[in-house]
């Protein structure tokens, strides 16, 4: 029976959510505040947070703005540039 989803499809899907994760994390560690703190004041989980700091979730824009506001950066800097939204 044939994957649906091969094992380096998935390998490369995980390698392009590390730079912007990495990003994450080196601004969550900036800004000197717990990552519980910041994913309060952007109004996510702990637990969705750190998934997204680990690069295991995708994020939407809103999320990706709320995030960036709670850490007092631009999006871009983030995340990338992106085009949905």
């Amino acid at each position: 029976m044939a994957r649906v989803f091969p094992r380096a499809a998935r390998r490369n899907a995980a390698r392009r959510n590390v730079q912007p994760a990495l990003a994450l994390k080196i601004a969550i560690w900036r800004s000197g505040r717990p990552q519980y703190e910041i994913a309060l004041a952007a109004g996510l989980s702990a637990t969705t947070l750190s998934m997204i700091v680990v690069g295991r979730r995708q994020t939407s824009a809103s999320e990706r703005r709320r995030i960036a506001r709670a850490l007092g950066v631009a999006v871009g800097r983030l995340f990338g540039a992106r085009r949905d939204g």
